[in-house]
């Protein structure tokens, strides 16, 4: 349970016999009591191995909201290629189907992409030729067969972009750069409209924690922000202050996932909505493989 500040009283976490889990001040989080989102906590679970062959790369993987879809995206050379599987029990990879639908696109040198939380847009940044992002629309949302592009951002400013996160409201996108470890924000004036977007002169400089970071995360309340960082295969987190302005981001918690990982490293993370369980991505010699992490209460 979550409470806003006002006329409501709390105590030690608890309102009356119930237990809160955050208390809010507005949009702002003041106090957490929940163990959601605390990454240094997260406990190894199992390990998925997708296979998928040699010389696969993964730029991204993508829960649908209610965990029974996980949707990997693949990119190559020449092109890329989105699949969406089945997971028999939700949010559990272990339990994967073999692809149910999948979508081609003719684009080389892509990295992470990044869906609305509706399921209805796509995003995704490239760095041949100049960076910059694509926009993809689905006419129904989570099903990757019926995406038609959109619209294309030049990201002059983000140069080389490794990762890419969105703002909840579709307000503001955020480009992670390869090169200098700067996560620039772009908002957008027509919500989720890639072509509406200009860079907001905000920006936070993350490089003193990780570098070459190409996966990211945004929390659904746009509170916290995740990054994966490939050489030492941690994710480190940071609080946003003013929720989506990445210029308020602070240090929060990390998590070293390099024994688990066995010298692998690391590229994609994702978590589930309520922030209690955490997916870590790795490629190796034959495919791909899926760490997973639960963050006990």
């Amino acid at each position: 349970m979550s409470v806003k500040l006002g006329s409501t009283t709390t105590y030690n976490g608890y309102k009356g016999d119930t237990k809160l889990e955050n208390v809010y001040l507005g949009t702002r989080l003041i106090v957490s009591y929940s163990s959601a989102w605390k990454i240094d906590l997260a406990n190894y679970y199992n390990t998925t191995d997708f296979g998928l062959g040699p010389n696969v790369v993964v730029a991204g993987m993508h829960f649908t909201p209610t965990g029974e879809n996980l949707i990997l995206h693949l990119a190559a050379v020449d092109n890329h290629l989105l699949i969406s599987c089945n997971l028999l029990t939700p949010w559990d990879v272990s339990t994967f189907e073999d692809p149910t639908s999948w979508f081609y696109v003719t684009e080389s040198n892509s990295n992470q992409g990044v869906f609305s939380s509706d399921g209805t847009k796509f995003y995704e940044v490239y760095y041949s030729a100049g960076a910059y992002c694509k926009q993809w629309n689905l006419s129904t949302a989570w099903d990757i067969t019926t995406m038609v592009e959109a619209t294309t951002l030049l990201t002059s400013i983000a140069g080389q972009a490794g990762a890419v996160v969105l703002k909840n409201d579709g307000t503001s996108i955020y480009f992670f750069n390869v090169s200098s470890g700067i996560v620039y924000q772009y908002d957008m004036s027509t919500a989720y409209d890639l072509s509406t977007a200009t860079y907001a002169n905000k920006s936070f400089d993350y490089s003193v924690y990780a570098e070459y970071v190409y996966g990211a995360y945004m929390s659904p309340d746009n509170n916290k922000i995740f990054i994966n960082s490939y050489f030492d295969s941690t994710v480190y987190g940071f609080n946003l202050s003013t929720p989506g302005d990445i210029s308020t981001a602070v240090y929060y918690r990390q998590k070293d996932m390099s024994s688990d990982l066995d010298g692998e490293f690391s590229s994609c993370l994702a978590f589930n909505p309520n922030g209690k369980k955490l997916y870590v991505l790795t490629q190796y010699d034959e495919g791909v493989l899926i760490y997973g992490y639960v963050i006990p209460e």
